[in-house]
């Protein structure tokens, strides 16, 4: 007599250790433990891989970081390196010191002194007030008087004064009697005085020099 037991279904499961797959039919919808488990295998491959990358990055990040900050840190250094009496020196551009403007008020008006002189040797007069304060008559009859020639160091304005005020330059010429000029017919400028003021506030002059008139002049300069 056969003994045909049937089989207990927990006891046909014994026979499967713990990690195991099951068997799963063809047509089953789930995907078998074995699948499963090869999917999970692939998984930490991967996350190194992105890993290693992010940490490339971050490498290079850091590479990149430190170059620069010694870049930098050269170029200070190269700055600070500079002879401190070249960068320190004022110039006029900048901001020039009171003795660099009473020189260069001294340097102007030699200067204009020396167009003044010319211009009385080829025309046996010098310019009137409103002439040196006239851009047309300067720019036809003595163009070599440069307009930054007239203008102050402090002032802003490019006309003369009678007399020199503090920021402006002065000029006076004078006719053969000591008076006003206007080179008319009867009253040409035969002499004159330039005036300007030095930054305590003292004025100097230079008057018009005989020594460079034409022999045949009759000026009383």
């Amino acid at each position: 007599m056969l003994n045909n037991k049937a089989k207990n279904p927990i006891d046909d499961m014994s026979q499967y250790s713990s990690g195991q797959a099951l068997p799963t039919s063809p047509d089953s919808s789930q995907p078998s433990i074995a699948y499963s488990q090869m999917g999970k295998s692939r998984s930490p491959k991967k996350f190194i891989i992105v890993a290693a990358v992010l940490l490339l990055i971050l490498a290079a990040g850091v590479v990149w970081a430190l170059a620069s900050g010694n870049k930098n840190n050269t170029s200070s250094n190269s700055t600070g390196n500079q002879n401190p009496a070249a960068s320190n020196t004022p110039t006029s551009q900048k901001d020039p010191t009171a003795a660099g403007r009473d020189s260069e008020r001294v340097t102007d008006i030699k200067s204009i002194d020396t167009l003044l002189e010319l211009f009385y040797q080829n025309n046996t007069y010098y310019p009137a007030l409103a002439d040196l304060n006239d851009p047309t008559w300067i720019s036809n009859s003595m163009p070599g008087l440069q307009k930054e020639l007239t203008r102050d160091p402090s002032g802003s304005g490019y006309d003369f004064a009678e007399t020199s005020v503090k920021g402006q330059y002065g000029y006076r010429p004078l006719n053969s009697s000591g008076q006003d000029c206007d080179n008319g017919d009867t009253n040409a400028c035969v002499t004159f005085t330039l005036t300007y003021t030095l930054e305590n506030g003292t004025q100097k002059s230079v008057k018009s020099n005989p020594t460079s008139a034409p022999a045949d002049s009759t000026s009383t300069r």
